[in-house]
């Protein structure tokens, strides 16, 4: 387009007329130049953006089947679940989330997503996932968690 501009510009035989033209061409090109470097400049972003996403999701667990009482606040369960469960010394405030993910299904809690505050405690966590198929119940020494109803935790 800006080449057909400047055949026409030729034509042009007012001088004045035709130094404006030229100049409003010359920032034309300058705009589409600065044009091309930001939607580079957002491509990369938008990359980064991405990037940071999938980053953040890496200090995430999904535990399902824990047993969890309704009338009770989640984060303190789930908190109380990994201390005398897991066997893992944590706090609350090393949780930046928790919460349901879907609804309950027929005798089942839903699935509980925790986002941990430090990506250190999540491997660990993970790492101690085996240790809930050996958990004895203290009354009965029946396994605390059945096959059937076995709490599990993924990432």
């Amino acid at each position: 387009m800006a080449e057909n501009i400047k055949s026409s510009l030729e034509q042009i035989t007012n001088s004045e007329l035709r130094k404006l033209l030229d100049h409003i061409l010359t920032k034309l090109d300058e705009k589409d130049a600065h044009i091309h470097h930001l939607e580079n400049r957002v491509t990369d972003l938008e990359l980064r953006v991405s990037e940071q996403e999938r980053y953040s999701s890496n200090d995430c667990l999904i535990f399902t089947n824990l047993p969890i009482n309704p009338d009770e606040n989640l984060w303190t369960q789930t908190v109380k679940f990994l201390q005398e469960y897991m066997e893992y010394p944590i706090r609350l405030e090393q949780f930046k989330a928790c919460h349901f993910l879907g609804s309950s299904q027929k005798n089942k809690t839903p699935p509980v997503i925790v986002k941990f505050l430090y990506f250190h405690d999540k491997n660990e966590i993970y790492y101690r996932r085996q240790m809930l198929g050996s958990k004895l119940n203290p009354f009965n020494y029946l396994f605390l968690f059945p096959s059937d109803y076995q709490s599990t935790i993924w990432m």
